[in-house]
């Protein structure tokens, strides 16, 4: 079995959302697909805008979530032709999440831990739209927007540590029938729940380590994550052309890479990965057959490279 993830960008409107679709099912020839996603590109932001002109009395906050459901909703119809009704329930729920904020409180961090828990709205938003799309392309898939992640954690304001055991006890009896039927289970990222069963997150940029939690949960052989750009390079490509992709890493050379600050990967992506040895795959949904960077234990790549 495989995990694959799609960043915000690969996901951002009905023409990625299709190639999303075709990538998977070019990884479904060959294995069995759980997908993780995030949320459209920048709706994390307008989220956290929102609720943050919530908590401030600001009244623009409606405008603002309306962008956020005009935006899925022309999605809808382009690949569908119409805005199904389940949207119409989970933007009612949206709403009157919305309406619970409290305000903004400098002596306190609550309002900013329930301002992150409300931005996680947007992969609950994006899962459907995907599983949609694979549906429109001819592959049975099913969308699951409950948090996949479980966390050892019972403070809601310390760092998140996952459970990958309570994760897979969780996971495995909900996708199993799915994917015994070949069907694509599609799950959100970023989103989790503590060991008291309250929602969170992950913390900012999150889901791809969600998407190596979930890996490490299932078993499985891989996982690979699709975004605007193929792999890590020795610069950001973007702000130098002449960066050069490196096609090869270790765990270790990852983790000093995310250590610096460089925003390659959440940092702790990796952790779930080294202890099952699971293979990291870095690619571009925008050239899915190009070369990428692959990150895989020490004694794999040496092997590799001897050979």
């Amino acid at each position: 079995m495989r995990v694959v993830k799609f960043g915000g960008s690969s996901v951002a409107d009905a023409e990625r959302l299709r190639a999303a679709a075709a990538i998977v099912a070019a990884h479904q020839a060959q294995a069995r697909v759980v997908v993780v996603v995030s949320a459209l590109a920048s709706v994390t932001d307008t989220l956290l805008r929102a609720a943050g002109q919530i908590q401030m009395g600001e009244g623009a906050w409606q405008a603002t979530l309306a962008k956020v459901a005009e935006r899925h909703q022309a999605i809808y119809r382009a690949l569908a032709g119409r805005v199904p009704d389940d949207f119409a329930r989970q933007w009612a729920a949206l709403l009157a999440e919305a309406a619970t904020l409290p305000p903004r409180d400098p002596a306190t961090e609550l309002a900013a831990l329930e301002a992150a828990r409300f931005s996680g709205w947007g992969e609950r938003l994006s899962v459907p739209l995907l599983a949609l799309a694979l549906i429109a392309a001819g592959t049975l898939a099913e969308g699951f927007t409950e948090a996949p992640v479980l966390l050892a954690n019972r403070d809601p304001f310390a760092l998140a540590e996952p459970s990958i055991l309570a994760t897979r006890a969780s996971l495995v009896p909900r996708l199993g029938p799915l994917l015994l039927r070949d069907g694509v289970p599609v799950l959100p990222g970023y989103i989790a729940r503590d060991a008291e069963g309250r929602a969170t997150t992950l913390g900012r940029n999150g889901s791809d380590y969600s998407a190596a939690i979930i890996a490490a949960a299932l078993g499985a052989e891989a996982l690979y994550i699709y975004s605007d750009v193929p792999g890590i390079y020795t610069a950001d490509p973007h702000r130098f052309p002449d960066a050069t992709l490196l096609p090869t890493l270790t765990y270790a050379e990852v983790r000093a890479i995310a250590a610096t600050g460089a925003k390659v990967l959440h940092p702790r992506t990796v952790e779930p990965l080294v202890r099952w040895g699971i293979p990291l795959h870095l690619r571009s949904s925008f050239a899915p057959d190009a070369p990428g960077t692959d990150v895989l234990p020490d004694p794999v790549l040496a092997t590799t490279v001897a050979g």
